[in-house]
């Protein structure tokens, strides 16, 4: 089946209501909702993934620029769970990728739980190659309704635009 045509634009003040509930629905214990809508003020960067005007994904970037050097923190990239698994993340991070690319970004950076591993795969396809690892970064998701442990390590990834 074909992915119908999207657009992917900024995410603006008007469009985070319904971006933030995508959020909630793929990360339990996700930030407030004054820390998402802060995300999204400038320096940083926000874009939205929208399947006939209606927002199915997002994507934010903390900015770090500076005269010789830039670099870019992935801090949410997120697609409904009714889109997941269809190549959606694939574009978001894409364009997120072309942004980059435009602006001249040295680095990328990103966390991204251990047990994540669509995740780590879309980000390995697309250049990221993990650099570290947080011990205990992320409280533990629970496993058929059961919490095994208390906290679950991060992967640190880096993308290079000399790569």
């Amino acid at each position: 089946m074909a992915m119908p045509d999207i657009q992917i634009t900024p995410l603006s003040m008007h469009d985070a209501p319904s971006a933030y509930t995508i959020m909630e629905s793929v990360q339990p214990g996700t930030w407030s909702q004054a820390t998402f809508l802060d995300a999204l003020t400038p320096p940083n960067l926000a874009w939205q993934l929208c399947i006939e005007k209606r927002c199915i994904g997002l994507c934010i970037v903390q900015t770090l620029m500076t005269p010789q050097f830039k670099e870019w923190t992935l801090e949410e990239i997120a697609i409904h769970p009714e889109y997941q698994s269809q190549g959606y993340g694939h574009a978001m991070l894409e364009y997120m990728l072309k942004q980059a690319q435009e602006l001249a970004v040295d680095e990328i950076f990103l966390e991204v739980r251990e047990t994540n591993l669509p995740a780590q795969s879309l980000y390995t396809r697309h250049g990221f190659t993990q650099i570290d690892r947080r011990k205990g970064y992320y409280p533990s998701l629970p496993i058929n309704g059961l919490v095994t442990s208390t906290r679950e390590d991060a992967l640190i990834m880096r993308w290079a635009s000399s790569q």
